[in-house]
């Protein structure tokens, strides 16, 4: 192995211990999905990264993180599904790549990608339990053609980002049961004329990190 694919393999090792380490300390949904984008895009050295999440009816992807995007360009619009080709691929589970953003037809917004100084994109599903939840896109200032590396650490990161999301969404409904099954017994305890519950405590928001 070459000194130079060793280092290329030790910063994506790195990369993805960074997000590996926010997933396990935090549930903090926004956070985790910043530094997952920020340490994607650093490590490829990479102009942008971004994560979009499906909506509950599958029409939008709307934005979860982004790192190296300009204001004007996360205000281009809403990325609806039905008009944007590459993700309808993406949200099937296939990782697509796209030479030029700026005049590849599949790419819903062209002309501000071409404002924006962006080039090559590639588009990376997001896995969940039972179906694609989203898609991470890394973005390149010159014309790009990813590695098989390359691609192999953007499906790792996509997965750790995934697990991260199905987390945080297991995180909200249990903590939606809980507060519904205390206002059954709230509602019990009062028809019957009992003492009344004390305040519920919320479920831990952070996890532990395996070290005492």
């Amino acid at each position: 192995m070459t000194t130079e694919r060793q280092d290329k393999e030790n910063r994506f090792f790195e990369a993805l211990f960074q997000v590996c380490k926010a997933v396990t300390s935090s549930l903090d949904l926004s956070k985790v999905l910043q530094i997952a984008c920020e340490s994607t895009a650093r490590t490829l050295d990479a102009k942008a990264c971004s994560i979009r999440l499906l909506t509950p009816r599958g029409d939008e992807l709307v934005l979860g993180a982004a790192y190296g995007l300009s204001e004007a360009y996360l205000r281009k619009g809403p990325v609806a599904v039905s008009r944007s080709p590459v993700d309808q691929r993406a949200l099937a589970g296939e990782i697509v790549e796209i030479k030029d953003a700026s005049k590849d037809p599949g790419f819903q917004y062209p002309e501000a990608a071409a404002r924006e100084g962006i080039r090559s994109v590639i588009v990376v599903p997001l896995p969940g339990r039972d179906r694609v939840i989203g898609v991470l896109r890394v973005y390149t200032a010159e014309p790009h053609e990813f590695t098989e590396e390359e691609r192999r650490f953007l499906m790792a990161a996509a997965d750790i980002a995934a697990l991260c999301i199905e987390n945080a969404r297991l995180y909200q409904e249990l903590q939606a049961e809980n507060e519904r099954l205390r206002a059954d017994l709230r509602d019990w305890h009062s028809a019957w004329g009992l003492e009344a519950l004390p305040e519920a405590e919320e479920l831990p928001h952070q996890p532990r990190s395996g070290r005492e």
